[in-house]
């Protein structure tokens, strides 16, 4: 079964979505537990504090930050060059964190490739009379790069493919290793990075997400649950197979098939089992027991009583 994977925005308007999110990880013990490492969230960013001087070589400025340099030749124009080993340099114009445009523009995600990759960034006037988080938005969509009608620090999400109407959410502050988002948001990362909206927190167990959205772990930062936009016709059932934890319906988690009967190892070494109550628990397999979620002792504090049905 193909992955389901979450709209964000991109998804309504470019059909593309975040890049598939690690799967879980299994302790010794056999309690299962999200991984806390992710390919969607690219390279950490360089710190803000530690600097070298500028060295220059055949007309180019090149200032070292931890293992990122930034490029300014001397026509005005830079970029962010990130050395990834054997002489290969990513170079984008701006970073999305910092937000380092010329004033009177933002910093927004890319796809120069033509692909649907969206891994790249490029700079773009701000709206003239820009719509803060929360607002209605616009958006004009490029060839390679998104144009939305949102002030600095948000994007333009929950786009009507015909309308190109959505709503302005908030961009994560501070930086990858330390995300900042509002109260009841969280930062999720994807796209290699570039695409850094927070989205609302949710709880697996309790109200669902407004239509057209799930409840799901955050891929970016398994402490908490975010709602993500879906296609509730792609998500499996209980007990079908699963390849990764954005696969599975509301109130379910894609887990070790081993850790359910109704499970067939042989389809799949995966499936969807599911979420319970610690304080109250309830569980729809044969012999399944509400165990812990987590692996971590203790539990991150608003998650305490999240459990997993699956066989001792």
């Amino acid at each position: 079964m193909s992955a389901a994977r979450p709209a964000l925005v991109l998804v309504l308007l470019l059909a593309c979505g975040p890049e598939a999110p690690p799967e879980t990880e299994s302790t010794d013990s056999g309690t299962t537990a999200p991984a806390t490492t992710s390919t969607t969230s690219g390279a950490s960013l360089p710190s803000t504090t530690s600097t070298t001087s500028p060295t220059t070589t055949s007309g180019t400025t090149t200032t070292t930050r931890d293992g990122v340099g930034f490029i300014r030749p001397f026509d005005g124009g830079g970029c962010y060059a990130e050395f990834e080993g054997e002489g290969a340099v990513r170079c984008s114009p701006c970073d999305p964190w910092f937000q380092d445009c010329p004033r009177g523009e933002k910093c927004v995600p890319e796809d120069e490739s033509g692909q649907g990759d969206w891994n790249e960034t490029t700079c773009i006037p701000l709206d003239p009379d820009p719509d803060a988080p929360g607002e209605p938005c616009t958006v004009d969509p490029k060839p390679t790069h998104i144009v939305d009608s949102c002030e600095l620090d948000a994007i333009c999400l929950g786009v009507d493919p015909e309308t190109l109407t959505g709503t302005c959410v908030p961009r994560c502050q501070g930086w990858a290793d330390a995300p900042e988002c509002p109260a009841g948001t969280a930062c999720v990362i994807s796209h290699e990075g570039v695409l850094i909206p927070c989205l609302p927190t949710c709880d697996p167990l309790g109200p669902p997400c407004p239509g057209g959205q799930a409840c799901q772990l955050n891929f970016s930062d398994p402490d908490n649950f975010v709602c993500l936009e879906t296609d509730p016709d792609a998500l499996a059932p209980l007990f079908a197979p699963c390849a990764g934890p954005l696969d599975c319906g509301p109130g379910l988690a894609c887990m070790d098939a081993a850790l359910a009967g109704e499970c067939d190892p042989q389809q799949s070494d995966r499936c969807c089992l599911a979420l319970c109550d610690l304080a109250a628990p309830s569980c729809p397999g044969l012999m399944q027991e509400c165990l812990p979620f987590w692996s971590t002792d203790p539990p991150p504090s608003e998650w305490a009583d999240l459990g997993l049905c699956r066989l001792p």
